[in-house]
C-alpha cells in the first residue's frame, strides 16, 4: 500500500515539476491519476523554491527583478503546463462560440489572442504582486510564496475530482477526471488545508476557504460553458486559483498587520 502510494506521489511529481525522477516500475493505468491527491504536496515543494529564490534575490534590493526572477522560477519549475492550459482555456471560452467549437479551438496548439492576454495579465499579476511583498523570509512573504502554488493544485485535483469531463473523445485531461473520486478531492483538499494552517494559522484557514470558494466558482462555470472540465481548464483552475490567492493574501496583509 505505502509502495504504491509513494509510486504515485513520485509520478505526480514528475509530471507537475520539471525536475526528473528514476523511472518508476510497474506503473498501472491510474496511478498517474491518483497521484494528482498529492498535487498540493507538490505545490509546497514549488513554493518552497520561490520562497528561496525570493529570499536569496533580495540582496539586490531591486523589488521588481528580485519579482521576475520568482516568477521565472516559478515557469521553470512548473515547465509552464497550467499556464499552457490556461491560454488554451482562454482562446476558447472567450471566442463567443459554440460549446463544440470552443472545445475545438481549445485543442488548438497555437495560441490565438485572447490566450496571450491570458498569458500577459496572469504573469504580469505574479510579478507584480510579489514585488509588493517584504523580503527575505518576513512572514507576510513566507505565506503568499509558499502557499501560492499549493492554492492552485488544490483547484486541479478538486475540480477533477467533483467534476465530468467535458469532451467525448480522448484528451489529457480525461484520466484524471474520471479516475479521480469525491474521496480522492477530499484528501486532496486535506492536506492542502493542513498545509495552509501549519504555514499561516488563522490567515492560512481565511485563504483556504478563500481557495475553495474560487474553486467552485470556477467549476459551476465550466460546467455551464462546457460541461465539466478538461485538462486545459484544470489548468486554468490553478492559475485562476493561485491570482485569486495572491490578490486575497495582500489585502489580508494589509488588513492584518
Amino acid at each position: 500500500m505505502l509502495k504504491t502510494e509513494f509510486r504515485r506521489v513520485r509520478l505526480a511529481f514528475t509530471f507537475l515539476t520539471t525536475f526528473p525522477l528514476p523511472d518508476v516500475k510497474k506503473i498501472k493505468e491510474n496511478d498517474l491519476a491518483k497521484g494528482l491527491r498529492y498535487a498540493p504536496l507538490i505545490g509546497l515543494f514549488i513554493g518552497t523554491i520561490m520562497l528561496y529564490v525570493w529570499a536569496l534575490a533580495s540582496f539586490l534590493q531591486i523589488r521588481f527583478v528580485a519579482s521576475l526572477l520568482v516568477v521565472l522560477a516559478y515557469v521553470l519549475i512548473s515547465g509552464g503546463l497550467h499556464l499552457d492550459g490556461m491560454a488554451d482555456t482562454c482562446d476558447g471560452v472567450f471566442s463567443n462560440r459554440s460549446r463544440e467549437r470552443v472545445l475545438e479551438i481549445m485543442r488548438d496548439s497555437h495560441i490565438g489572442t485572447n490566450g496571450v492576454i491570458g498569458l500577459v495579465f496572469v504573469i504580469l499579476f505574479y510579478w507584480v504582486s510579489i514585488a509588493n511583498l517584504p523580503f527575505f523570509f518576513a512572514q507576510n512573504a513566507v505565506i503568499p510564496l509558499l502557499l501560492m502554488p499549493v492554492a492552485g493544485r488544490i483547484g486541479s485535483v478538486v475540480a477533477s475530482g467533483m467534476s465530468r469531463y467535458a469532451r467525448e473523445t480522448e484528451g489529457l485531461g480525461k484520466n484524471f477526471v474520471e479516475q479521480l473520486t469525491i474521496v480522492d478531492a477530499a484528501i486532496g483538499a486535506a492536506s492542502g488545508l493542513v498545509i495552509f494552517l501549519l504555514v499561516g494559522g488563522l490567515k492560512g484557514l481565511i485563504l483556504f476557504v478563500l481557495v475553495i470558494l474560487s474553486t467552485s466558482i470556477a467549476i459551476l462555470f465550466f460546467k455551464r460553458r462546457l460541461g465539466g472540465v478538461t485538462g486545459d481548464t484544470l489548468g486554468a483552475i490553478c492559475e485562476f486559483n493561485q491570482v485569486v490567492f495572491l490578490f486575497g493574501s495582500l489585502i489580508l496583509i494589509n488588513i492584518w498587520k
